[in-house]
């Protein structure tokens, strides 16, 4: 009776164990999204002040993240993570060989490619690249080991099997972060292989952490992690524009994924086996050409998933590379955001007639969404054309002097989210005729641009030039032409 009475009590404190780790963990995941809630409304404020090099913006967003986290740190008493007695940093570095040598491999490969592109742009562009790398290494590293990883630990006790189980929850935490990536547009298969790779990496800062109780070493590895692969976008203007998915490419990206995961599982073995677990103390060291192969090997194969380039994927995946122009310095940037437009043009002021004693014609146009459809009408006629036939995200309808155009963001959940269509028309072309609604339509134009963040247009003695502003706070604008520069 009383082993029966015992064996329950055990249970009853099990389910008790398990309920309190659940709860934890959800309120950690609701901590998490408190800080990033806070980051973005502060980051909204400070980003219009941003210089326009690359990575401007998210330098802001991840200071901001950075300074919330040690906030944090010191509210909830885990300052001592600055201040712990660990290995010293040349010790707790060579613990990461494994990760700083596909880093450097990274980085050289990187540099390669864009030793012939340097310029004094793309210089302060990769400036702002490495602090943001920096930034990223203190705010995710403080946050998700300094803090999480510890809060686990202080919760759930300090054997082996819940050691583990803290590394874990935490390192999910850490991967779930980039789930917020499916919000700004991004595929949901890139994201979900993201989540996964960000999961398994932030095991392996998780077990080096633990290992060495040296945070800024870990900051360090992670911060020359993020720059080894950042680097080389940092000459570019935005991100790839993608295709259409082909079988091939869709094959290939989950196995990569896999592949990626295989070698960082192993990698997290090796680490798992190198840890101090009281539970294993009399267990036998790993033999040498053990400890030598299994790093190699899951370099080797973490190398392949992101190097080897299946055929097809060129065609898939493409950096687009703009010319530069600089409109000067002085114009002025307007910002829209409305749901319809109306334009009105006289014929007196569209053949340049003046004093004359009646108006001609008149020609009235609307641009608005009908039955989730972008249309433009002709007011006067009532006749009608479809211009996009999903609902935009942003639209634009612009008078110049001797022209108008349009342009066009279409939903972020559409195939194309990384296009933008435009279309520039002459006024001496308008007309009253059922044909010309047509004419307009064929004349709206699809371009490849990498994700950007809106639209609006730049005038410049008195003339207005289309464009879209990239994340990087760089913009993209058509000309007279409809010639597409990046602004200087």
């Amino acid at each position: 009776m009383e082993k029966k009475e015992k064996r329950r009590g055990k249970e009853g404190e099990k389910k008790e164990k398990k309920k309190k780790i659940g709860i934890h963990f959800l309120k950690m995941i609701v901590l998490f999204a408190i800080v990033f809630i806070v980051q973005q409304l502060l980051g909204s404020i400070l980003s219009a002040n941003i210089t326009k090099y690359k990575y401007g913006t998210e330098v802001v967003d991840e200071a901001i993240l950075a300074f919330l986290t040690v906030a944090l740190i010191m509210i909830t008493k885990k300052s001592y993570i600055f201040k712990q007695e660990g290995e010293k940093i040349s010790k707790s570095l060579k613990f990461g060989a494994p990760i700083i040598t596909i880093s450097i491999i990274f980085l050289v490969a990187s540099t390669i490619g864009i030793s012939s592109k340097i310029n004094a742009s793309i210089l302060k562009g990769l400036l702002n690249c490495l602090m943001l790398c920096i930034l990223v290494g203190i705010f995710e590293e403080f946050l998700c080991r300094g803090w999480l990883l510890n809060s686990f630990l202080e919760k759930f006790g300090n054997n082996k099997k819940n050691i583990i189980l803290s590394i874990i929850l935490s390192s999910l935490i850490f991967g779930f972060i980039h789930f917020i990536n499916a919000a700004g547009g991004q595929s949901m298969l890139l994201t979900i292989m993201q989540v996964l790779n960000a999961t398994l990496i932030g095991m392996l800062f998780s077990f080096i952490y633990y290992k060495t109780k040296n945070i800024w070493s870990v900051v360090f590895i992670h911060a020359f992690w993020d720059f080894s692969v950042f680097v080389g976008e940092s000459v570019y203007l935005g991100d790839i524009v993608y295709g259409d998915v082909t079988n091939a490419v869709l094959i290939w990206s989950i196995v990569s994924i896999i592949i990626a995961c295989l070698a960082l599982g192993i990698m997290c073995i090796w680490y798992a086996k190198q840890m101090n677990w009281v539970e294993d103390a009399d267990k036998k060291p790993m033999s040498k050409q053990v400890y030598v192969l299994l790093p190699l090997i899951s370099i080797a194969i973490y190398l392949f998933a992101n190097f080897y380039v299946p055929e097809g994927y060129s065609e898939y995946a493409k950096y687009i590379e703009y010319e530069s122009k600089s409109l000067g310095e002085d114009y002025d940037t307007h910002y829209y955001n409305h749901n319809e437009y109306e334009l009105l043009i006289d014929e007196n002021e569209r053949v340049n007639i003046e004093n004359a004693d009646e108006v001609k014609n008149q020609y009235k146009f609307k641009l608005y969404v009908k039955n989730e459809k972008l249309v433009l009408q002709n007011v006067n006629t009532n006749q009608e054309v479809v211009l996009l036939e999903n609902k935009p995200n942003e639209y634009i309808m612009l008078e110049n002097k001797d022209s108008y155009w349009i342009m066009i963001r279409p939903t972020t959940m559409m195939r194309n989210a990384n296009k933008v269509f435009y279309g520039k028309f002459d006024k001496a072309d308008i007309s009253n005729e059922s044909e010309y609604l047509n004419k307009v339509k064929d004349g709206v134009v699809e371009y490849d641009i990498p994700s950007y963040e809106t639209m609006g247009s730049i005038e410049v003695d008195g003339y207005s030039y289309a464009f879209v502003r990239m994340p990087t706070n760089q913009r993209v604008y058509f000309d007279k032409e409809n010639n597409i520069y990046l602004d200087e």
